[in-house]
């Protein structure tokens, strides 16, 4: 049963007495309609939770008086034991909040299976595991888990009975189809190789080669038995470049020299930067800043 829905109105007489609502706070049971009053306070508790109330209050010179229900379900309650069968009413709302909620057990569906254990971690820290009551806001626990795994498309958290269901898919990854036609793998830069992996075809230059823009670093053919048999060229080729770029000024400075390294960046576009250089130069009553960005790129 949802917490607000019967609540029970009591008052609390006796010698601070209002620091029972701090007590009841400790024990994370929600206290609605707190007023204070002569001799003691009057407040409001879910009708689950009264039995907290009169248990941190057995060894306290505490009256406590019933007032009232409160909540949607309270006309219902009043209307029962007008007719005599409140006691029925109540022992199944018992069962009911009782029950309410309660998980004991949790089954994984989807890739959820394989991060079953990732999953179990990130529901702990909510409070969620078998044999525990479901906290309502399973929509905020769905977006911590998508934040934390990386890779998730689609998580579900949904309870049937007492069974909570955690459904979760990864993102597909593309599958990018072999191109049988590239005849070469041309390199886009100057630069030093750093890495060399071919998977078809013959390589034309080794690791700490240099090679220039348009260089043929693959070719797709291969060599049996003496003969040179045409394929096609497959590989991944690292390749370590600089790009340089000059900016002139008419003062120095870091501002200046920041400014510098910016539009380098800008200029170059998204690339795997390494290590960014200045070099500051006098030309007559101008201030040129060289720029050097050293930078990977990976040919294939």
């Amino acid at each position: 049963m949802k917490r607000g829905r019967l609540r029970v109105k009591y008052k609390i007489e006796g010698a601070e007495a209002f620091y029972i609502a701090e007590r009841l706070h400790s024990l994370k049971v929600p206290v609605y309609d707190l007023i204070e009053c002569k001799n003691g306070v009057i407040l409001s508790i879910d009708f689950a939770d009264r039995k907290k109330l009169f248990a941190i209050s057995r060894n306290m010179c505490y009256n406590i008086t019933e007032i009232k229900y409160c909540g949607k379900l309270s006309p219902l309650v009043t209307a029962l034991s007008h007719l005599g069968v409140v006691a029925c009413f109540l022992a199944f709302l018992a069962v009911a909040i009782a029950l309410d909620g309660l998980v004991t057990k949790i089954e994984y569906k989807g890739d959820g299976v394989r991060y079953s254990v990732t999953v179990d971690g990130i529901l702990m820290q909510e409070g969620i595991a078998k044999n525990r009551f479901l906290p309502y806001d399973l929509k905020s626990v769905e977006d911590k888990i998508l934040r934390e795994i990386d890779g998730i498309s689609f998580v579900s958290l949904k309870k049937s009975g007492r069974i909570l269901t955690v459904e979760l898919y990864l993102a597909e990854e593309k599958i990018e189809p072999i191109d049988v036609r590239k005849k070469s793998i041309k390199s886009t830069v100057n630069g030093e190789i750093l890495r060399l992996n071919v998977l078809s075809g013959a390589p034309l230059f080794s690791v700490g080669d240099r090679v220039k823009t348009g260089d043929e670093v693959i070719v797709g053919c291969y060599e049996k038995d003496g003969e040179r048999i045409e394929s096609y060229a497959l590989g991944e080729v690292l390749v370590r470049a600089e790009y340089v770029y000059s900016y002139q000024s008419f003062a120095k400075g870091e501002k200046y020299k920041d400014r510098a390294m910016l539009l380098a960046r800008q200029s170059l576009g998204e690339a795997d930067e390494l290590e960014i250089k200045v070099k500051e130069k006098q030309s007559g009553d101008k201030i040129i800043y060289e720029v050097t960005v050293i930078y990977l790129v990976t040919l294939s």
